[in-house]
């Protein structure tokens, strides 16, 4: 249940900037709703990974890691 309200949190977190990405390209090919749980579920991921330990990095460093995979895949997904 608390992966479930982190998740909710993270996707309305990420709705508006990829909504604001989204309008500066014409192709709505990837409906904008499919791409923010997309781009949550990696976040998820990445800090589930983080919080266990798997992933040793600072939060600086995960933050710029998730951004350099994610920007990307947005970009292209509406490119």
């Amino acid at each position: 249940m608390i992966q479930s309200v982190i998740h909710k949190l993270l996707v309305d977190l990420l709705r508006d900037d990829v909504k604001a990405m989204s309008t500066r390209k014409g192709d709505r090919s990837i409906p904008t709703e499919a791409l923010v749980e997309f781009i949550a579920g990696g976040l998820f991921g990445m800090m589930k990974g983080w919080l266990a330990g798997k992933v040793r990095l600072s939060v600086e460093e995960l933050n710029a890691l998730f951004r350099r995979l994610a920007i990307p895949a947005i970009k292209s997904a509406f490119s």
